[in-house]
């Protein structure tokens, strides 16, 4: 299914765009569009803690296995078309609600500037940020979907740390392929719920579901108690894991992760 929320308590669609620290607090819920609960709160100091979080050191690894994640200093960045572009510049904020920090992908850096992955649509829309508007860290860890064969697989560099079933998108709602990454980390107040022990949010978006109860159809990465599920397509487009294997991502990665999504 897709992560969706009640407008205008705690959402930007069907998912956010926040990041994820060591611990997920859990915050004031808000009903989701398949009956169950959402939550968000984070602590204060979470600009810090995500530029720290599960991070390795470039030096420690392969350059090719890391990736570098932005995080805006305030609660709003300047995305420009092309460095130094004065026009057709644009504001790019948090959300009405939103407690933590805003999270990109970088796609490249050049001096004093930032080519970011934008969660919104269409997917894969990019930008350019000034440098001193973000901070970075960095991570070896990525993911992979493949949606033939109904299955995730997670590295830490060049090592597999996961790989499991999942669920994915009905031929009416399916799972678009693209290069995405993890924008937010969500904690139900329920793991026996629709969105399982936990949920991620996308920065990628559904191609054919434009509003869904309130959302905008951002994509999940979400838990789930029915197993009977992965394997197939069952839901509208989200992504459907175990609850074991979402607990296990949880405590793992961090936002900004890249998430390749393939046939």
């Amino acid at each position: 299914m897709l992560l969706a929320v009640a407008l205008p308590t705690a959402a930007v669609g069907l998912g956010v765009q926040a990041f994820v620290t060591d611990r997920v607090i859990e915050g004031p819920s808000s009903p989701s569009a398949d009956g169950g609960d959402r939550r968000d709160g984070y602590g204060d100091d979470a600009a810090r803690a995500v530029a720290s979080l599960w991070t390795t050191d470039a030096s420690a690894s392969d350059s090719e296995s890391m990736s570098t994640i932005a995080t805006a200093k305030r609660g709003r960045v300047r995305v420009h078309p092309r460095p130094g572009a004065r026009r057709d510049t644009r504001l790019f904020v948090k959300r009405k609600g939103q407690k933590g920090p805003l999270t990109f992908l970088v796609k490249r850096q050049r001096k004093g500037w930032v080519k970011v992955l934008l969660p919104e649509r269409p997917n894969g829309s990019t930008g350019w940020v000034r440098e001193r508007e973000l901070s970075f860290a960095q991570t070896n860890y990525r993911v992979k979907i493949e949606l033939r064969r109904h299955r995730i697989t997670v590295w830490q560099g060049d090592e597999i740390v996961q790989r499991a079933k999942v669920g994915l998108g009905q031929s009416a709602t399916p799972t678009p392929s693209g290069r995405y990454y993890l924008t937010e980390l969500i904690k139900p107040p329920s793991p026996d719920g629709l969105y399982g022990a936990y949920a991620f949010s996308l920065s990628g978006f559904s191609d054919v579901v434009s509003s869904f109860n309130g959302g905008n159809g951002q994509l999940g990465l979400h838990g789930t108690v029915d197993n009977s599920g992965l394997g197939k397509n069952v839901s509208h487009g989200c992504i459907r894991v175990s609850n074991k294997v979402i607990r296990r991502l949880a405590n793992r990665l961090p936002l900004g992760t890249p998430v390749v999504v393939k046939r």
